[in-house]
């Protein structure tokens, strides 16, 4: 294996091997399809059409990624999902395989999220208190959600330029137990075998993403495995003050400094709305909506007062993130349910909102977001890609919409529905 850093232009160029017989981590996870922003999810079709960095995969006429024509990757890389007690060996490298590169370690894929204990369960999330709105000064209140898809790219693209210089040899047993320490089919059996609350998902986020990635993010900056100790802290954040909203962990740099908040759900979470009517949007149909969204357009956010109470899950998470942000001073946040993560940065009255990065891409995306909020890249152009807003609903509509939360008039679905709205009053006046 080449020890050359493999760089955007040529990380594309290997999205599509020519040579499909060869078996290499590196060939094997570039037919895997890097490019795409949030991985396999819902999205593809409109990000696809967006990007001409997307990978190369073979979709049905709606977009669905057809799995049986991806190329099967070495087993130590997308282990077989199905009895989590099996040998864990036969998941990682051989003592005698040849050299794995820093990014052929972030191509692993997790395993599956245990199933909740009951369906329907672990769905709700907690809606702002009336405290915490207090610490929340006009100045600092959420007026404007911008989808940020390709936000992350270019700090993906950056881990490539600058972190693939770091190799591991598998036939140097303190190297192989390095590695082994941290994949993620040694970490997650020491996980819960099944959710039965936010804090067992909490554990998998934390024991098989975040900290071994935080690990692996130092040896990076140090640019060798021989020092394990002094690395960065991951930690539940106490107290706060009164009324202040805790995250569910955050990141502390070396220099005792705040990095960034944590923030965790269950996957019920991201699919559930405790709302009725019109304004029945789950943080999932908020996420679909998105991609179709211009680039930098903003959806409307009306901010809550006191005695005033959320309606949505989808509105719930968002006001929990910006305000535990807001409280602890925070310019980037990320918010994960395990089996995906989304990013956020905050800017006066913005929140940007990244894709929704799911299994095949989760530890890179992860990997650079660390990356980045600890100052590890070198290159000043490395940094979150932000689209100019565009306050689109000023020009178009008038927002009449006073129901704290998101204003799904401001949606594109919304929009549309207004627009056939006044088109049958005109037909019918």
């Amino acid at each position: 294996m080449s020890d050359a850093p493999l760089t955007p232009r040529s990380r594309k160029a290997a999205v599509v091997p020519e040579d499909d017989n060869d078996n290499t981590p590196r060939a094997a996870a570039s037919r895997q399809g890097r490019g795409q922003p949030g991985g396999s999810s819902g999205q593809i079709p409109a990000l696809q059409r967006r990007s001409k960095s997307l990978a190369r995969r073979s979709v049905d006429s709606e977009g669905t990624i057809l799995p049986e024509l991806i190329t099967p990757r070495p087993s130590w890389l997308s282990p077989a999902r199905t009895n989590r007690s099996r040998e864990i060996q036969e998941h990682l490298p051989e003592s005698t395989s040849e050299k794995i590169s820093l990014i052929d370690f972030l191509s692993v894929t997790p395993p599956p999220v245990p199933s909740i204990y009951e369906d329907g369960k672990l769905t709700h999330t907690k809606t702002i208190s009336d405290d915490a709105l207090k610490k929340i000064g006009e100045s600092d209140e959420l007026q404007r959600v911008v989808p940020a898809l390709f936000m992350m790219e270019s700090l993906i693209d950056a881990v490539y330029k600058e972190f693939d210089n770091l190799h591991i040899d598998p036939g140097v047993e303190f190297q192989r137990d390095w590695l082994n320490s941290l994949h993620s089919y040694t970490t997650a059996p020491l996980m819960p075998k099944e959710i039965r609350s936010e804090k067992d998902t909490e554990d998998l986020v934390l024991g098989v993403l975040f900290r071994p990635l935080l690990a692996a993010c130092y040896a990076a900056k140090m640019g060798t495995l021989e020092r394990l100790d002094g690395y960065p802290n991951i930690t539940s954040c106490g107290g706060g003050g009164k009324g202040a909203l805790i995250p569910d962990a955050m990141l502390w740099s070396l220099h005792d400094t705040l990095a960034t908040t944590i923030e965790v759900k269950t996957q019920g979470v991201f699919v559930a709305s405790t709302d009725s009517g019109d304004r029945s949007h789950t943080f999932n149909d908020l996420l679909a909506d998105f991609p179709e969204m211009g680039t930098g357009y903003s959806v409307r956010f009306i901010w809550p007062q006191v005695k005033q109470r959320l309606s949505t899950s989808a509105d719930k998470i968002i006001v929990q993130v910006w305000t535990q942000m807001v409280v602890h001073k925070m310019k980037f946040a990320a918010l994960t349910n395990y089996t995906s993560v989304i990013f956020f940065v905050r800017e006066g009255d913005t929140l940007y909102m990244s894709a929704e990065y799911t299994q095949d891409r989760i530890f890179i995306a992860i990997f650079a977001f660390l990356a980045y909020v600890l100052g590890y890249f070198q290159q000043p152009t490395s940094k979150p890609d932000l689209p100019e807003v565009v306050n689109w609903w000023k020009k178009y509509i008038n927002p009449t919409v006073e129901e704290p939360g998101i204003d799904t008039t401001t949606l594109p679905q919304g929009y549309l529905n207004r627009l056939l709205a006044r088109k049958q009053s005109d037909v019918f006046d």
